[in-house]
């Protein structure tokens, strides 16, 4: 069923009523289940169909927005405790994301890897930190959701190309996307074990120096579209790098359009090597000045192994599983996944923090709450069902 926007509207243009709001468009594409809940599995199977990029990001900002508690049970106890869902854009998950990178804001110092100076004398320079954007050729694949879905294998085959030519590589990998179109874009910094590449000054069209490498064509033709290639000149720049498209996917954040494609087709927006933390230490102490290097070393090997335990204001959030030192962590249940507004209902108060116990919560409630989960899965069983043997 399609809403029929022209329906709320006489012949002359007047108005008969108000605009439908965005939760009756969604209603009528059949986006949104019991107690109008927002589903991501009925979202792929009507986008699936349909190019709409606007209503696409409306969804994904009313998912985002649709405050959803995760219930858990205390096996020891029975108590029943809370903890709000962290989702893509909100403020939960942009906590963890600023704690999972909280490393490249202080384990590092700013090192210059090399600047305009050395480039006024005879010796040539080297580098083996890259920066790459990758752009998508429209004729490769015709749609953006057909884009999203393959260009995490067109990433992979990049990247296996890229280490059959110039060996071990540690990756740090950013999702982006074409303000225009939405189709993907992705960046990434790559640091290379065992090639070193040439490195020549350039002024762009808008006057700003850049650090390009005379390898770059070797490097685009590893790609099926065009590449933009630039070599990093010191950790300080390497970190606007990553921290550019961070925080445009944090709560408050400006890329809703990316976030939105993230969403629909499962893509994590991040992707680090697990021997990229490392590497970057060693090559930041490689290229360190002598009476710099042991303070890097220092800085970034301690608390690579945990020596000094990093800090943020994020630190103190509330937490169900604060537990003192030697004393056995309980046992928890997974009960399920109800929305803010239900549980208050049910506790009679407004649940402001993030996590906590739910005095009210009851057994029957439980039991109402999966009455209701099958119910609403009911229609991707017969969605499914119908492509199955169409």
């Amino acid at each position: 069923m399609v809403f029929d926007v022209d329906r709320a509207f006489s012949i002359e243009g007047s108005p008969t009523r108000e605009a439908p709001s965005d939760v009756e468009i969604f209603q009528s594409y059949e986006l949104l289940g019991w107690g109008n809940k927002p589903r991501l599995s009925r979202a792929r199977y009507v986008f699936s169909g349909l190019d709409d990029l606007d209503l696409e990001v409306r969804f994904y900002r009313y998912w985002r927005d649709y405050d959803e508690r995760i219930v858990l049970q205390n096996l020891e106890t029975g108590k029943y405790c809370q903890v709000k869902a962290s989702k893509r854009g909100n403020d939960v998950h942009s906590w963890r994301l600023k704690e999972r990178f909280a490393w490249l804001r202080h384990s590092f110092p700013n090192v210059e890897f090399f600047d305009d100076k050395n480039f006024k004398t005879d010796s040539e320079v080297t580098t083996r930190a890259l920066w790459i954007s990758l752009t998508h050729d429209r004729k490769i694949e015709s749609t953006r959701a057909e884009a999203w879905r393959n260009v995490g294998k067109h990433w992979d085959n990049h990247m296996r190309a890229l280490r059959h030519k110039y060996g071990r590589i540690s990756t740090l990998r950013v999702w982006h996307g074409y303000d225009s179109d939405g189709f993907p874009q992705p960046h990434a910094i790559l640091l290379f074990h065992d090639h070193e590449f040439r490195v020549f000054q350039h002024y762009n069209q808008k006057g700003d120096l850049e650090f390009c490498v005379h390898e770059k064509d070797e490097i685009a033709r590893l790609w099926h579209s065009f590449i933009d290639v630039k070599a990093i000149h010191s950790t300080k720049a390497l970190l606007t790098y990553v921290t550019k498209y961070q925080f445009s996917q944090i709560a408050g954040g400006s890329d809703e359009q990316l976030m939105s494609q993230l969403y629909l087709h499962g893509k994590r927006s991040f992707s680090v090597s697990g021997d990229f933390r490392e590497k970057l230490s060693e090559f930041i102490g490689q290229l360190h000045n002598s009476a710099c290097r042991d303070e890097a070393i220092l800085v970034g090997e301690d608390r690579l192994q945990g020596k000094e335990p990093l800090t943020s204001s994020y630190s103190k959030v509330p937490s169900l599983f604060n537990v003192e030192k030697k004393v056995r962590p309980p046992k928890w249940r997974f009960i399920g996944i109800f929305a803010r507004k239900k549980l208050e209902e049910i506790e009679g108060c407004l649940l402001k923090s993030w996590s906590g116990e739910l005095k009210n919560f009851q057994k029957s409630d439980e039991v109402s709450e999966y009455e209701m989960w099958l119910s609403d899965h009911s229609f991707d069983r017969e969605v499914f069902h119908k492509k199955a043997f169409a």
